[in-house]
């Protein structure tokens, strides 16, 4: 009596197809093929460049350095309020932010930045673990005044101010927070030449735009 070939099951046609083109995939299963991953790639691209975008609008482009950041243990820091006013050849500075650095302070890594607003005046918060906390702790910070101006593109922006105000190393602008609260408001008064733009336009301190009153 002859044997009635052996019908093969779903395992066995699983295991037929792994010999069969030497892969782990079994005929249940499709190979990814290169078109169905370019969506994938191209997701990955738009939120590289949205990124990279969304940190020049914050940072004006300045590169990351640690001498920007102050250093503190969270939780464990009373933070005082820090204000004041800043002036560049006797006008008001009206667009950018300033960067703290503290010469002295804990452990952790801390971003501190002061933003001035449009009627010259301004105010820090330091970012503890993504949480804003309004003020500065005591101590002793040395200042980056980052007044640029308008970025083009995705390129950095060029710095208005002499170059001095844009590193912790050169900058002469230095407070002092104390925790008497009467004593941590800051006029800030600074002069010098303001730098070129891109094309050989000079702006102002007092705008974000090239319109006003130029310094020769």
């Amino acid at each position: 009596m002859t044997n009635a070939p052996k019908e093969n099951t779903p395992r066995d046609l699983d295991h037929q197809a792994i010999i069969d083109d030497g892969s782990s995939y079994t005929n249940h299963q499709k190979k990814p093929t290169r078109r169905s991953l370019l969506p994938m790639i191209l997701l990955v691209l738009l939120v590289a460049i949205a990124g990279r975008a969304a940190y020049i609008w914050v940072t004006g482009g300045h590169e990351f350095d640690l001498q920007r950041f102050a250093f503190m243990e969270p939780g464990k820091t009373e933070f005082f309020p820090v204000t004041g006013e800043i002036y560049f050849n006797d006008e008001k500075v009206t667009h950018g932010h300033l960067e703290a650095y503290a010469t002295s302070g804990n452990v952790k890594l801390t971003r501190v930045i002061g933003l001035i607003s449009e009627d010259g005046t301004f105010e820090f918060f330091t970012d503890i673990g993504g949480t804003l906390s309004k003020g500065l702790p005591a101590g002793t910070f040395k200042l980056i005044l980052q007044v640029n101006y308008p970025a083009t593109g995705f390129g950095y922006p060029d710095h208005m101010l002499p170059e001095k105000y844009y590193s912790t190393e050169t900058t002469p602008v230095e407070i002092t927070v104390t925790d008497d609260r009467s004593k941590n408001h800051f006029e800030i008064r600074e002069s010098g030449e303001i730098q070129l733009q891109s094309g050989g336009s000079r702006g102002q301190t007092g705008g974000s735009s090239n319109e006003g009153v130029d310094h020769e």
